[in-house]
């Protein structure tokens, strides 16, 4: 399967904390053939304005554009406020409805 994006955000957005997981694939040949790995790797921040932040110049300096954000309540908002304000549009940030996303079966790390 060929990636979509080759850079992307993942946001888990919970009360107190949020968990932040950036996916960056990269070509590999075995046996002369091209496919791509997944590097992947995740942080946990607080959800205070020092840590928005934190979230902000972790994601910028992968040089990550686009971002998925999951939450079941209001606590997105001011996470979404921050990287929109100092993106000035040039990320892309999208909220997507916990719900839809329990359909994938896959496992969340812990």
């Amino acid at each position: 399967m060929q990636a979509i994006l080759h850079k992307c955000c993942g946001m888990d957005v919970h009360q107190d904390s949020v968990v932040v997981c950036i996916l960056k694939t990269r070509e590999q040949i075995t046996n002369e053939r091209k496919c791509e790995a997944v590097d992947k790797e995740i942080k946990v921040f607080g959800a205070f304005p020092d840590d928005l932040a934190q979230i902000l110049q972790w994601v910028e300096s992968e040089g990550c554009h686009h971002v998925a954000m999951e939450s079941t309540g209001v606590y997105w908002q001011p996470i979404f406020k921050a990287l929109e304000d100092a993106t000035d549009g040039e990320m892309e940030i999208h909220v997507v409805n916990a719900r839809h996303m329990k359909m994938f079966r896959t496992r969340k790390p812990t």
